[in-house]
Formats: C-alpha cells, structure tokens, sequence
C-alpha cells in the first residue's frame, strides 16, 4: 500500500554528506575526538529525518567527537541505517493498521458489511469495464 510513495527514502542516510562534513570539519577549529556515544550522534540526525529524500545527515561537530576516523564514522552511519531502518518498519506497520481500521470503521459506519468484491468493493464502479470487439483488439 505504502510502496508506491516511497516514505522509506526519508529514513536514508547521505553517507557522502556526513563524511564530507567530517573530513570538511578537520579543517575548522571544530573538537576533536572524545569518545562521545553512538546515542549523541544518533540524536544529531534527529531534525534532518524527513526533512528531503536520502537526507538524513549527521553533525560534524558530533560526528568528530564521537569518531576517530572515517572507517569508524562510517561504521557508526551503517549502524544509524540499521536503526532508521527498523524504525521506518514499526512506523509502516503502524501506518498500515491505522489504515485498515479507519476502513473497517467507515464500512460499519456505512452499514455495507466487511471490505470484499463486488458490491462489498471499498470504492464503488463508477465506470463499466469496456468490451471491445474483436477489429478493436486486433488494432491494440
């Protein structure tokens, strides 16, 4: 139901961005390691969830305490997506359930019974399916 819109891609994280801002960051006058928790940098990507497709990025300044170097920063965004992943899992799943009780309660609102083909359909024809003749489908 959900796949179409793709809601996953806003859990991404733009792996080149976060090590451009790492190594980006080694430049300016920005701390250094100092054994910060995988927690902080999670946290530090917190408001950029949603905010575009493929966008979720960490801080610099988080992501230059918490790792030594970007063979560990790297680990660390691998973990994040492991995360992000199985966050995004529990939100659909959500999503789906929600979905199908706001459809079960609107047919038992409308009195028309459980959700099937038919004249139990979800959404009514309002068109007819077209029989073509044999000359039509020999031009399609």
């Amino acid at each position: 139901v959900l796949g179409p819109l793709k809601l996953h891609e806003f859990y991404e994280v733009d792996e080149a961005a976060c090590v451009q801002a790492f190594v980006d960051a080694a430049d300016e006058h920005v701390p250094t390691y100092t054994g910060g928790d995988y927690e902080a940098l999670k946290d530090s990507a917190l408001p950029s969830i949603g905010a575009k497709r493929h966008g979720v990025v960490v801080s610099a300044v988080f992501a230059r305490e918490c790792c030594r170097d970007e063979g560990e920063l790297k680990r660390q965004l691998g973990r994040l997506q492991t995360d992000l992943r199985a966050e995004f899992a529990g939100l659909e799943r959500d999503m789906v359930e929600a979905l199908r009780g706001e459809i079960a309660w609107d047919r038992v609102q409308s009195k028309k019974g459980p959700v099937g083909n038919g004249a139990l359909s979800l959404v009514p024809r309002y068109f007819r399916r077209l029989q073509l003749s044999e000359e039509a489908r020999e031009r399609l």
